[in-house]
């Protein structure tokens, strides 16, 4: 991660957004702990082709686990999620 990375205002802005959303699925609350969203800080350490793999391990994880967490209709939503994402 370089300086630029780091005062990159598109990045500085989604965070920002996703902060004030609060959203369980696509912005989850106790992902936003320090002022980035996890996600966000997952993309800056990673390759584009290595987060590419974690958006679809996500898929997968989310996909596959559904039905024995007790809220399916969350999960198959966090799934979506990590697809949208990965179709950017």
């Amino acid at each position: 991660m370089n300086i630029e990375q780091l005062a990159d205002k598109q990045l500085i802005e989604r965070m920002s957004k996703r902060l004030q959303a609060g959203d369980p699925v696509n912005h989850p609350s106790h992902y936003n702990q320090g002022g980035i969203e996890t996600l966000d800080l997952i993309k800056l350490y990673l390759t584009p082709e290595e987060y590419k793999g974690y958006l679809k391990g996500n898929i997968i994880k989310y996909r596959e686990r559904s039905q024995f967490k007790g809220n399916a209709e969350q999960d198959y939503a966090k799934a979506k999620f990590y697809y949208d994402e990965v179709s950017k």
